[in-house]
């Protein structure tokens, strides 16, 4: 589709976009020979080409702490992870989720407590069945993890020379770091690396927006 678009086409910068994420994945692991070998679920290719054309990226998350992070090569991405073990300790499962990578953040969903930002983030995700036809069983809209919104910041970035997804804000997460201390991902500037700090779920700030994860619900690939 890429080859056959003029270069002023409209579409060709998202679609650019998206063959850069997707190189950057098969460089992390997944061979373009692995992929060939196995066919894909129908459903799945469905879903995917749905969020596509919503204008959202997908991405895969890995079932990795933050702790495997900050002690692995992903480590230089941090300048500083909340010291909770709690958090440290979280591992996402693997999943297939898209973002809309153009608006990372709900409109104004800061300065709002945590629970008001998953509430936005549901009515986000109505919004979005509304515009691509899926239903609960394709996708689940929420609040992700930190693990995730670091490993989703820290792909971009290795895609996009350098660019980062949360440049001057952070993200709510859904874990607790120590008594009402919720995780916010991201940074105060971009020149900054990645940080995971604590924030009092109940209380708003500026700085901190609800940013929903599309979890793609089909497994990617056919089985039997």
């Amino acid at each position: 589709t890429l080859r056959r678009l003029p270069p002023n086409h409209p579409d060709r910068g998202f679609l650019e976009g998206q063959a850069r994420v997707f190189a950057s994945f098969n460089a992390r692991g997944e061979t373009r020979a692995e992929t060939e070998q196995q066919e894909l679920n129908p459903a799945y290719l469905r879903t995917v080409e749905a969020l596509k054309k919503a204008r959202l990226t997908v991405f895969p998350i890995e079932p990795k702490s933050l702790g495997q992070m900050a002690a692995g090569d992903d480590k230089r991405h941090f300048d500083y992870i909340n010291p909770s073990e709690a958090l440290r300790k979280v591992v996402p499962e693997a999943a297939t989720v898209a973002i809309d990578t153009h608006q990372m953040r709900i409109r104004n969903s800061n300065n709002r407590t945590k629970a008001q930002q998953i509430v936005m983030i549901e009515k986000w995700g109505e919004d979005l069945k509304q515009k691509t036809g899926l239903t609960d069983k394709d996708i689940l809209v929420r609040m992700p993890h930190a693990s995730e919104a670091s490993q989703l910041d820290i792909v971009y970035q290795e895609a996009n020379q350098g660019e980062k997804l949360c440049p001057d804000f952070r993200v709510c997460t859904l874990d607790e770091t120590v008594g009402p201390g919720i995780a916010a991902v991201g940074r105060d500037r971009p020149g900054r690396r990645l940080d995971v700090d604590y924030w009092d779920a109940v209380f708003g700030y500026p700085s901190i927006w609800a940013s929903p994860v599309v979890v793609i619900l089909h497994q990617k690939l056919k089985i039997g």
